[in-house]
């Protein structure tokens, strides 16, 4: 299992008293899922953790003293879809610090009347050059020893991280190259970017019952968590103490805490709720700490036919 959950200052997060804070903390501070590669060239963990770090006093300071200037900047539709709840806790970031320079979020371009595509951020660097990001996160599970992106799945078993690569690298990075785009751009007074990175954070699951393989261009520091059949799951922990708090979508991103005991179920009860598009539960395995509960481990517990779903090609 990944060490990220001991080199959490889990002090830190208890004191920030909204989970919109927590995400965003640790959306920052969290290792993200690849690295460059020949493909493409990804916003790094490094910068993540370098922002993390220069953040993360403004982040308290605000939970406690105004803590209604981020929860009101969530509270939009936006927060009911995991990516642009994430999406908008990171603009909130680079709109408030300095170093760098935001010119545009989610700018849709269209060729006469119809939209060709939006652009997730358009940044100037510290150095000044002016890149074209876009970002995603996801919860890929690895349904097979294999270092393919195509064999990276969503619990839900429709999408992969090949799909969702190609889409990201071969389709909306590339709108920054559009004559259409460029027109925009320069009717805004934006320069043109000269650069062009992945953002990618979530986490992968690694199997429960086969070691973990790395796929191309994954960060060293993933995996995070574990994706366990019902059959196996229930022969782990139905004779043990273990309590859960499942985590429905879209409220995945940070660990869990609580004071409260009675928000925890054992694992009976997780077997006897019913599943996300009758196929999965994320869950967060909980231990007892001096502050209350906090999250010990990241699961997300499937069907035990879960690899037979799906038809996923590319």
């Amino acid at each position: 299992m990944s060490s990220l959950y001991e080199k959490l200052d889990w002090d830190y997060y208890w004191s920030l008293p909204h989970p919109a804070h927590r995400d965003l903390a640790y959306l920052l501070n969290a290792p993200c899922l690849l690295a460059d590669c020949d493909e493409f060239s990804v916003v790094p963990s490094s910068q993540f953790l370098a922002w993390f770090h220069q953040a993360k006093d403004w982040i308290l300071q605000e939970a406690i003293e105004s803590p209604h200037k981020l929860l009101d900047f969530v509270n939009t539709p936006r927060q009911y879809k995991l990516g642009l709840y994430a999406e908008d806790l990171f603009l909130y970031f680079l709109d408030h610090q300095t170093q760098f320079k935001l010119l545009l979020h989610d700018q849709q371009v269209f060729r006469e009347k119809q939209c060709i595509g939006s652009m997730d951020f358009i940044i100037e660097t510290p150095d000044g050059t002016v890149e074209h990001w876009e970002m995603a996160i996801k919860y890929f599970m690895q349904r097979c020893s294999s270092t393919n992106w195509i064999d990276f799945v969503g619990p839900s078993h429709v999408d992969s991280m090949e799909r969702k690569l190609s889409k990201m690298v071969g389709r909306q990075l590339l709108l920054s190259d559009k004559p259409e785009t460029h027109d925009l751009l320069n009717e805004l007074g934006i320069p043109i970017p000269t650069k062009k990175r992945v953002i990618s954070v979530g986490r992968f699951q690694a199997p429960y019952d086969m070691d973990f393989v790395r796929p191309k261009g994954c960060d060293p520091l993933q995996p995070q968590a574990h994706w366990i059949r019902r059959e196996a799951f229930t022969e782990r922990f139905e004779n043990t103490e273990a309590l859960w708090k499942i985590r429905p979508h879209p409220w995945w991103i940070a660990p869990y805490l609580t004071t409260d005991e009675s928000e925890l179920i054992d694992t009976q009860t997780v077997l006897e709720s019913p599943m996300e598009k009758e196929r999965f539960l994320m869950l967060s395995e909980m231990e007892k700490v001096a502050q209350g509960w906090q999250e010990k481990h990241r699961w997300v517990l499937v069907v035990d036919n879960w690899r037979d779903y799906g038809n996923i090609t590319q």
